[in-house]
């Protein structure tokens, strides 16, 4: 008895089989939504309709389950029957049961998926008795090779600075960040070299691995730049040790800002005063320290009062303006004389909002950092 029954289950499920067929369709690469899972068709080779459902998952390899839900009922007629992002209305209101936040993350931020290995499965299930009517799964693979595009310094720019920083637009083809790291790659071009050349060629003048994100800062540790010289670097991709990308090489040429204006520079230095950077009555100064989580400065006002104590002699430094997390809102170059220094600071040239916490940072050529977080708030006094 127990056999027939088994066989008759089995028959049963081989006429519903035969009645109703389904085919996934590969989904939108651009927006795996919740509407992309229903792309398919389905085939209705019974004399008759019946109300049902469908129920769709995308999965990863690795990452495992991304999109689950369930469509609402709907009366399938007979025949053959499409669904795609521009037909889907019998379909509405889908539920979602589960959905991955870094995967809608990634979608949203850069309209597209990330690599991968993804499986697609969509059942049709009749409502009144919970039944699979048709069952299919679709496999793809994304596998989009974006090298990062440099920004700075230009191609074939000049420039002068003694810490310049280098910038590039980030990877964005993965949801898992944290396996993406860069490597940057410079080298000198010598005399009657094309920077191609140069790069096969010749000794890395600097070269630095597992850099988290750009921006990168020269280092203040590292070489520094030959006057007149020409220089050419890339970035690199990497996923653990394994390369994913190059960008392509560009190139500049670093200058010695004062040489050549050796007469203006002497000139400038007569005219100032010997103690240019002197304390202003009335006006509150604050000192500069090297903790990254030290207190936050109110300010009534944009405009920030600094003490820096030069008593080991700099002639200058570079100050930056930060937003959060780390966004370089603008930097500017400081005069220093010996002994305590005051500036006033104006904010103004900084897209800064009030109530919003930002940090200055001065950085000495000894590559020590000092900086102070603010906050500008216009209702004090």
């Amino acid at each position: 008895m127990k056999i027939k029954l088994i066989f008759l289950c089995l028959f049963i499920a081989s006429i519903l089989r035969a009645q109703y067929t389904l085919q996934v369709i590969r989904p939108n690469e651009l927006a795996m939504k919740t509407a992309d899972i229903w792309n398919c068709i389905i085939q209705n080779n019974s004399n008759s309709t019946n109300l049902t459902y469908i129920h769709g998952i995308a999965t990863e390899a690795k990452k495992g389950r991304l999109v689950e839900a369930r469509s609402a009922d709907f009366t399938l007629a007979t025949g053959i029957t499409q669904f795609n992002t521009r037909n889907y209305e019998s379909l509405k209101e889908a539920t979602k049961i589960f959905s991955d936040k870094n995967f809608e993350e990634h979608i949203v931020r850069t309209n597209s998926l990330p690599n991968g290995d993804y499986t697609v499965c969509i059942t049709l299930i009749e409502t009144q008795s919970n039944r699979n009517l048709a069952q299919n799964c679709l496999q793809f693979q994304v596998n989009k090779v974006t090298p990062s595009v440099l920004v700075s310094p230009r191609d074939k720019s000049e420039i002068c600075e003694q810490n310049p920083y280098f910038v590039w637009s980030p990877y964005l083809a993965t949801y898992n960040a944290s396996t993406i790291s860069y490597k940057i790659h410079l080298v000198e071009i010598l005399s009657n070299q094309k920077a191609n050349s140069a790069i096969k060629t010749n000794p890395c003048f600097y070269c630095e691995s597992f850099i988290q994100s750009p921006p990168h800062q020269y280092p203040f540790h590292a070489l520094p730049f030959k006057n007149g010289s020409s220089y050419a670097w890339y970035v690199v991709v990497m996923e653990g040790k394994k390369e994913i990308s190059k960008s392509d090489i560009w190139q500049f040429k670093w200058k010695d800002c004062n040489i050549g204006n050796q007469e203006d520079v002497v000139e400038e230095e007569e005219r100032k005063p010997l103690n240019e950077n002197k304390r202003v009555k009335g006006l509150g100064y604050y000192y500069l320290n090297n903790f990254e989580n030290s207190e936050v400065v109110k300010l009534s006002k944009k405009q920030l009062n600094i003490v820096i104590d030069n008593s080991i002699g700099f002639s200058e430094l570079r100050y930056y303006c930060f937003s959060n997390p780390n966004n370089i809102l603008g930097e500017d170059q400081l005069s220093l004389t010996s002994n305590k220094n005051y500036f006033s600071i104006d904010l103004n040239k900084f897209p800064l909002k009030a109530n919003e916490v930002y940090k200055f940072q001065v950085l000495f050529p000894t590559g020590e950092f000092q900086s102070i977080n603010f906050l500008i708030n216009p209702s004090l006094k």
